[in-house]
């Protein structure tokens, strides 16, 4: 529970609490593997090109990016790049990667049209803190808060998987588990298109964890 403490004049002083699972339990979740979930999926061509081209648009170096690699497999970076670079949606100045007026208004029509929520991404199985809290982010500060108040390590932030932790701790319930999918940043760039996909995809995870425990 990352919001608990006390605000001061110019700081939040935090009095951060935390709920672990037991070791057995996240090793089991290290072991999950995305490939064979449903939610799961590689993208196309098209999907590649889009992907590079909203996390320019959002003001993100896609090259330093962790998804990258699961967009990207070998060769096929340059390869986008220089079919961007034909279409004339992109432009490589030295070292850096920009937008051109074309890509800019090629993302902000797919903006307007892509409002279905994706059947398929190549997402990734993540085990880690997570943070609680009790007001819904998109500020972008919060990560920075977490750093200064010594907790570096935090996957994502939510709003109910502190009080499962305390629940199961209070009940003397050993092992418990919250799944999560994590759908932005938390950042202005906030939005509920993937807010269906999240559900599905860590939904699916969960089934996965629990067969794999439970199945006889």
């Amino acid at each position: 529970q990352y919001d608990e403490g006390k605000r001061e004049k110019d700081e939040f002083l935090s009095d951060i609490r935390q709920a672990r699972i037991s070791k057995e339990w996240l090793a089991a979740a290290q072991s999950l593997d995305p490939r064979d979930l449903p939610s799961f999926g590689h993208p196309n061509g098209g999907e590649r090109k889009l992907w590079l081209m909203h996390k320019l648009y959002q003001g993100f170096d896609p090259r330093v990016l962790p998804a990258r690699k699961r967009y990207f497999a070998d060769g096929e970076w340059s390869s986008t790049l220089v079919d961007l670079e034909k279409s004339g949606e992109l432009l490589i100045e030295g070292t850096s990667i920009k937008l051109t007026e074309v890509g800019r208004s090629a993302v902000e029509r797919s903006l307007v049209m892509d409002v279905d929520p994706p059947k398929t991404l190549p997402f990734e199985i993540k085990t880690g803190p997570i943070a609680s809290g009790n007001v819904v982010v998109k500020n972008g500060m919060t990560w920075d808060m977490l750093k200064r108040s010594g907790v570096r390590t935090v996957l994502g932030l939510e709003m109910e998987a502190a009080t499962i932790g305390e629940i199961a701790k209070q009940c003397g319930i050993g092992e418990w588990i919250v799944i999560k999918g994590v759908m932005d940043h938390a950042d202005p760039n906030k939005a509920d298109r993937f807010k269906p996909f999240a559900a599905r995809a860590s939904a699916e995870a969960l089934r996965k964890f629990l067969i794999g425990r439970f199945s006889v």
